[in-house]
């Protein structure tokens, strides 16, 4: 299991390290992978990162930003909507 937080700045603390720390009492392999952007597009580059892992399950925060801007200049939430490739739990 991976905790994969995408962020601008590679060097970043790991957005998603409280959730690892109380995910690792139920999981006895956890990752914590920060992935730095890639060609400025969050989205793609989560979903190129599952493809390369096979992943069966993507859990993820939905709609982080003002919903009228999603839908204006999309977002990953968005890119995951249309494009994702395995079942994607959304948790607002």
């Amino acid at each position: 299991m991976e905790v994969v937080h995408v962020a601008a700045d590679p060097n970043a603390d790991a957005a998603g390290a409280d959730l690892a720390r109380h995910l690792s009492r139920h999981c006895a392999k956890l990752d914590v992978i920060v992935l730095p952007i890639r060609e400025a597009d969050a989205g793609r580059t989560l979903r190129d990162h599952l493809a390369s892992m096979r992943a069966s399950l993507l859990v993820m925060g939905a709609f982080a930003h003002a919903r009228l801007l999603e839908y204006v200049v999309g977002g990953t939430t968005s890119l995951m909507l249309t494009e994702a490739k395995i079942p994607v739990f959304y948790s607002y």
